[in-house]
């Protein structure tokens, strides 16, 4: 197989994970090897420099027999994990490079859907594709009216950030074309934690970009606190550099982030949308980050404040609700919590009574 006939490649960056990795490898063989585009497809692993048996898993991998081209690189020493996106990317051959955790499960059919958008949309410069965010299946991370089929070629940024709403912060979504990509580019924004929505919004800023609606892998996320209680004991490169809780750090990453791309929004309406996801978001990761933590740290909020202050400085909300929360001691946040999510429950249903109000067959009752 010829490069030049690889229209996408899936890229699984991967450390110390050989078992999740193992099983990722064999279903993707599965799905590639049933579906015409499977001379098209390139399947990447970018190792960064695991000490288990991730060797053994793609060496077994390498011999069995294949419609696709499969391709591995090692790093040398491990360089992180946003470093190692970066790489899994730049060391890609496909038209298209498409991003995968190797512990997200793709459905059967996505990656033939995924060619057969692509091969249609040549010119965009990104993707992101739609999942599940829960095991049953019954929710999407793009909730869309119309339905979650199908997909949509955004011609402007106002129009993507419209379709998705940020919700590319999962690495697992994002489709990049490979020629738009530049490793003095991409470097700039390693570290943030969330690389790769740097990546896609200075490419959906002046690109078409691809928005698939249908649902096309599953994403499953623990709890968020079970989340950070892990993340600390988890071994990763250059942890050290995070100078304070990981979450709390990628949260205040993804502020800086929203800052960045209001310069590239022309509609207000937009952009009052964007911050107030941001808004509920913030109180969130301030309560998760209080009854995760396990001291008072001084440098997290003083940083948190720097950064929330700048995005936030004009909301009444703000300034009663989140800085107090984010000040006091940690059981302030622990009595708020579980009236936090019953709050969250009634708006939900408050706003679901009014679009279906606002929705209703208002002739039938003329």
């Amino acid at each position: 197989m010829n490069n030049e006939d690889v229209l996408l490649t899936i890229a699984i960056p991967t450390f110390n994970r050989h078992k999740l990795l193992k099983s990722q490898l064999c279903d993707i063989h599965k799905i590639i090897n049933n579906n015409k585009f499977s001379s098209n497809v390139e399947l990447l692993v970018s190792d960064n420099c695991s000490n288990d048996k991730t060797d053994d898993v793609v060496r077994n991998h390498s011999l069995l027999d294949k419609k696709y081209m499969f391709t591995t690189t090692k790093n040398n020493s491990n360089v992180g994990g946003d470093e190692n996106f970066m790489i899994a990317c730049l060391k890609s051959s496909g038209r298209f490079v498409w991003t995968l955790s190797d512990d997200d499960k793709l459905e059967d059919g996505a990656i033939e859907y995924v060619c057969t958008a692509l091969s249609n949309n040549l010119n965009i410069g990104c993707g992101m594709v739609n999942y599940f965010i829960t095991k049953k299946k019954d929710i999407t991370a793009i909730p869309n009216p119309l339905g979650s089929e199908g997909y949509v070629v955004a011609n402007n940024f106002d129009s993507f950030i419209r379709e998705v709403l940020v919700r590319f912060g999962n690495a697992s979504s994002c489709i990049y074309r490979r020629s738009l990509l530049s490793e003095y580019a991409m470097k700039k924004s390693v570290g943030s934690a969330y690389p790769h929505l740097w990546w896609m919004a200075d490419l959906a800023s002046s690109y078409p970009s691809l928005v698939i609606r249908r649902p096309i892998y599953t994403f499953i996320h623990p709890g968020v606190a079970e989340t950070r209680i892990n993340s600390s004991k988890r071994e990763t490169s250059k942890r050290e550099n995070y100078p304070f809780d990981f979450y709390l750090y990628a949260h205040l990453s993804v502020l800086k982030f929203n800052l960045y791309i209001n310069k590239f929004l022309s509609s207000k309406k937009t952009k009052i949308k964007l911050y107030r996801l941001s808004l509920d978001e913030n109180i969130n990761q301030i309560i998760f980050h209080k009854i995760t933590v396990e001291k008072y740290d001084i440098t997290a909020i003083a940083a948190a404040l720097k950064v929330m202050i700048r995005r936030f400085y004009f909301s009444p909300t703000f300034w009663i609700v989140h800085i107090p929360i984010l000040i006091l001691p940690s059981s302030v946040a622990k009595f708020i919590e579980p009236y936090r999510w019953k709050y969250l429950e009634f708006r939900s249903s408050i706003l679901t009574y009014v679009k279906n109000f606002y929705n209703a067959p208002w002739k039938i009752w003329q």
